[in-house]
Order: C-alpha cells, then sequence, then structure tokens
C-alpha cells in the first residue's frame, strides 16, 4: 500500500534526466556527443592519418572521411596534407609541382607518385647485396 505523504516527497527523488524526454534526450547528447553529423566527421576528418598504412589506404579512407564533411577545397587539401606521414611528405616537398598543386586531386595525384616511388626503393633497398640484415650469417673458415 503506498504511503498517503508518498507524493509529498516524489519531486524530491526524481532523477531530473528523466522528468522529461527534452531532458532525457539532452543528458544524453551531452554525455555522449552532439547529435549533428557534421561534428561526427570533422572528428573523424581530424583523427585520419596516414600512419603506416599505404598511401592508396590512407587516399581511400581520407575521402570517405573527407566527403561527409562540408569543407571548402582548400580546408580539404589542408586537412589532406596535415595527415600525411613524414617519408611522403619528404618526397613531396622535393617535387617541384607540389607548391602548385590547387585541389585535392592533384595533391593525390602527387602522393600516389611519391608514395609508389618510395615503395620501389624500400624494396631495392631489401633486395641490395650490402644489405646486411638479409644476409645469412656464415661460420667463418679458418685455413
Amino acid at each position: 500500500m503506498i504511503d498517503k505523504y508518498f507524493y509529498l516527497f516524489l519531486p524530491l527523488y526524481t532523477f531530473a534526466p528523466l522528468s522529461s524526454y527534452a531532458a532525457f534526450t539532452g543528458a544524453v547528447i551531452n554525455m555522449y556527443g552532439k547529435k549533428n553529423p557534421e561534428d561526427a566527421g570533422q572528428k573523424a576528418l581530424d583523427s585520419c592519418i596516414q600512419g603506416d598504412s599505404s598511401i592508396s589506404d590512407y587516399n581511400a579512407r581520407f575521402l570517405a572521411v573527407c566527403y561527409s564533411v562540408p569543407l571548402t577545397e582548400h580546408s580539404c587539401v589542408a586537412a589532406y596534407v596535415k595527415g600525411l606521414n613524414a617519408n611522403i611528405m619528404g618526397i613531396v616537398d622535393l617535387n617541384p609541382t607540389w607548391p602548385l598543386a590547387q585541389c585535392l586531386e592533384d595533391h593525390i595525384n602527387i602522393t600516389t607518385a611519391a608514395g609508389f616511388s618510395l615503395e620501389q626503393n624500400s624494396l631495392l633497398l631489401a633486395n641490395h647485396p650490402l644489405n646486411f640484415s638479409q644476409q645469412q650469417q656464415h661460420p667463418s673458415h679458418n685455413n
């Protein structure tokens, strides 16, 4: 049986975020982030970096995220360049067409060529006869 004074103390024991639908959704949004998909896209774009992945993998991930966020061409290029790793940047900085590139497509073409060049160089170095890390250790022969 409910005590006759139960309803007098009910407001004291009501959890504020559950008092209405608006309060509940506001508490959920404040706790877990904004509902705006552009904010989520911007966060994904800011965290999109090349790291150790190939340039083609980075390009695919970047383009998938980039087109979900309304950006100017300049902002898109800046975000793209910011996510490139140091190896690729070291090569493209030497490319005379890099400063002249105007759009994202130009930057992607230059970095793709640089990535291919980097992969070819690493394959050549791995198979070079002076690469001592790949050579087998042979016991020395004493006469």
